[in-house]
């Protein structure tokens, strides 16, 4: 994977992630449709995170002040 990439497991998503992803400095996320369908659902519902891409497959985000 390239350098700022992460791939995060749903069961290891914590009460914490936010911070862990402010400490890395995370900006975009892609998220499968047909596996993640879980974290899917949690960022549609975040405050700061806005949709920047989706397709049959898969959905990106992006931190609201980079989008």
């Amino acid at each position: 994977m390239g350098e700022g990439c992460a791939n995060v497991p749903q069961s290891g998503i914590n009460e914490n992630w936010p911070g862990v992803f402010d400490e890395y400095g995370v900006q975009f996320l892609i998220l499968d449709r047909h596996e993640d369908g879980g974290l899917l659902n949690l960022f549609q519902a975040q405050p700061g995170w806005v949709v920047d891409f989706e397709d049959e497959s898969a959905v990106i985000f992006a931190r609201a002040n980079c989008a």
